[in-house]
């Protein structure tokens, strides 16, 4: 027993940790996919043809709008129908059949192909076209400088409104602008300044500029 115990130890080897084992290939691809953002879910077709739709709808009822006014313009009518018919003539004259072959006009052209935002802007170009038409109108109807020099912009208004439904020429609001204009500028000059700004937006209603 003592011989044993005397007995010296032989060398330890040390222990050697254990490898670790390297990722499968599979397994970097699954970590390193996991890392990735995902991204964004694409938002659904049906989206984009929500545009066209609605453009249609809107033309749709600009037209009918449109008709009406042609309508009541044209066609005298009793009752109510008559105040209505009397009322357009007495604001806007003349261009009380303007306006609506002007509405449906872009209605139709800008159905299809253009956005909202575009037809908004035709839609303002079509009530300042009309309006300076209705100016260009009550100057070029009134031949007699001294009525647009000397009378007061109240008394032309008024007188205007009171002859809109007989004479057609271009209404209150031609008296507004035009009589406005022209005591501005003078009669001829007022011709001048509306007749070059109404050719403008002629130009950018129709797309010809």
């Amino acid at each position: 027993m003592a011989n044993n115990t005397n007995k010296k130890k032989g060398p330890q080897v040390p222990k050697q940790a254990p490898k670790k084992q390297a990722p499968k290939s599979g397994q970097n691809r699954s970590k390193s996919t996991a890392q990735k953002p995902r991204p964004a879910p694409k938002e659904p077709a049906v989206q984009e043809d929500r545009l066209p739709v609605s453009n249609q709808k809107i033309a749709i009822i600009l037209m009918a709008v449109a008709a009406f006014m042609l309508a009541v313009a044209i066609i005298p009518g009793d009752n109510i129908w008559a105040v209505m018919h009397d009322g357009l003539f007495r604001l806007f004259g003349f261009c009380a059949y303007l306006i609506p072959v002007l509405i449906i006009f872009v209605s139709v052209t800008y159905a299809k192909e253009s956005t909202i935002e575009s037809m908004s802007v035709s839609l303002i170009n079509v009530g300042l076209l009309s309006l300076l038409t209705t100016g260009i109108i009550y100057l070029f109807s009134h031949k007699d400088r001294t009525y647009i020099a000397g009378t007061g912009l109240a008394q032309q208004i008024y007188d205007a409104w009171e002859t809109g439904a007989a004479d057609k020429k271009g209404g209150a609001t031609g008296a507004i602008i035009g009589g406005g204009l022209g005591k501005l500028f003078g009669k001829t000059g007022a011709e001048i300044t509306l007749l070059i700004v109404i050719i403008i937006l002629f130009f950018f209603l129709t797309g010809l500029s």
